[in-house]
């Protein structure tokens, strides 16, 4: 009887949640995250042998290129090849891993031609059937490569993803952005699930070769290059007529270096959410369920500001300090709660996620407003 009450409140609480999911707006952090907590991606359950190249830009990384490329050497399924291209470094870059030769082959541009670029130029040279696309400050852990693999799970997927964590948390930006993809984490379960991912993480992605070259490449015209990658990939289909989807491996982490400064944060997500163009050029071609990831992320774009103006309607308007409170302790507390759990399955303590939240919860109204103000007033020139 106690083992049957037990499995039944545990029942009873996932249904809370997942009602929660999709009936609390007025909790802008969590909303949208919750039911990927309750979802699982598909895995390979066997250890994947496939053979693969690491290719990885280079631009003036002198003070990352050196761990990012030993983490390349170092990866339990040993890639084939590593590509480094160096994009007209003016820094120390080359020669920090100048000792490290024999263990990369060297292409050079003649000229800073940027990302996307670097990586076509060097795809033309992979011979295997898989690539890991790396960028130069960031760092796999040893097994990312033999775990991303297990995301391959049909012929349908055409490349996975694992998570992003920040290599140092000092900062206040670096701490906001921990919480951020700790959320994520468990919000891109629920892309995979839905069929529709927003993006890939562009600093630690694995394509199968051939449907990347199918794909041209990665997309030159843009500055948010995963995305529209991503975006791009997803509106392709087989031969049978079946749309090309992306994956998720929850274990497989890298981490990547963060901004520093508030104002070099900013300058960041300013490009991170130049999404307009993005859109623009696929959303005629992308299929439903990315349609739902779309309408899914511009609600949750417009839920921190429903919320901040509802805040300031109780405040202001109606001198109602409880109700604010109240809101305001729901909202904080869910999201610490929610962050505590993420944040234990990546071995994060309580200290250290708690004192996150703060920064996170003040930088999603910069994030938000930021996002709104590249999908209205896109730059023109950068």
């Amino acid at each position: 009887m106690d083992l049957l009450m037990q499995d039944m409140a545990i029942k009873g609480w996932r249904v809370w949640c997942k009602y929660l999911t999709f009936h609390t707006p007025y909790i802008p952090s969590v909303s949208p995250t919750i039911m990927g907590l309750f979802l699982s991606v598909p895995l390979l359950a066997t250890s994947v042998t496939r053979s693969y190249t690491i290719m990885i830009p280079l631009h003036n990384k002198a003070d990352m290129i050196r761990p990012a490329l030993l983490s390349a050497i170092n990866q339990s399924k040993k890639p084939r090849e590593i590509l480094v291209v160096d994009d007209k470094s003016t820094d120390d870059s080359l020669s920090m891993i100048e000792d490290l030769k024999g263990h990369y082959t060297l292409i050079r541009n003649e000229e800073n031609i940027g990302k996307a670029k670097s990586i076509n130029k060097a795809l033309e040279k992979v011979k295997t059937p898989y690539v890991l696309v790396l960028d130069a400050d960031t760092i796999l852990k040893e097994d990312f490569a033999e775990k991303v693999m297990r995301g391959f799970t049909s012929k349908e997927i055409v490349s996975t993803t694992g998570v992003v964590l920040p290599t140092s948390i000092k900062t206040r930006t670096e701490k906001a952005r921990l919480i951020e993809y700790l959320l994520g984490s468990s919000h891109k379960k629920t892309q995979v699930k839905i069929g529709g991912m927003w993006t890939l993480a562009g600093c630690s992605m694995m394509w199968k070769t051939d449907k990347l070259k199918e794909m041209g490449g990665i997309p030159e015209e843009s500055i948010v290059e995963d995305m529209e990658a991503s975006w791009k990939a997803q509106s392709m289909s087989d031969e049978n007529g079946k749309a090309y989807s992306l994956s998720y491996v929850s274990t497989a982490i890298a981490y990547t270096d963060e901004p520093k400064t508030f104002d070099s944060y900013v300058k960041q997500i300013d490009r991170w959410f130049s999404i307009r163009g993005v859109i623009k050029r696929n959303i005629n071609k992308i299929k439903k369920r990315l349609w739902i990831t779309l309408g899914w992320s511009l609600l949750e774009a417009m839920l921190p500001l429903v919320f901040i103006t509802l805040v300031a309607y109780l405040l202001l308007g109606r001198a109602d300090f409880i109700s604010a409170g109240i809101l305001l302790a729901v909202d904080a507390l869910s999201l610490l709660v929610l962050s505590l759990h993420l944040g234990k399955k990546y071995n994060y303590g309580v200290k250290i996620v708690a004192s996150s939240v703060v920064w996170f919860w003040i930088y999603r109204f910069i994030n938000t407003g930021k996002f709104w103000q590249r999908l209205l007033f896109p730059k023109k020139e950068w």
